[in-house]
């Protein structure tokens, strides 16, 4: 909209696109994400079946507390 608005207003194109910032691990443990996805997490989900419950991950929420900078 920024750039719309700036090309109508002044007549310049500035070429900007909406960019989403990348969000990496910089500290990354393939052995713990393995362990995680065959241990971890299914006894979780075992646990939350038996007592009629569902898991739910923070990014599926739609909720967030952490803000990520970015530059265009």
């Amino acid at each position: 909209m920024v750039a719309s608005l700036i090309e109508q207003k002044f007549a310049v194109k500035l070429g900007l696109t909406p960019q989403k910032p990348l969000e990496r691990a910089y500290r990354r443990d393939p052995e713990a994400i393995e362990k995680w996805k065959r241990k971890t997490y299914p006894s979780i989900a075992s646990a939350a079946k038996a007592q009629g419950g569902e898991v739910y991950f923070r990014n599926e929420s739609g909720f967030g507390a952490d803000t990520v900078h970015g530059k265009t």
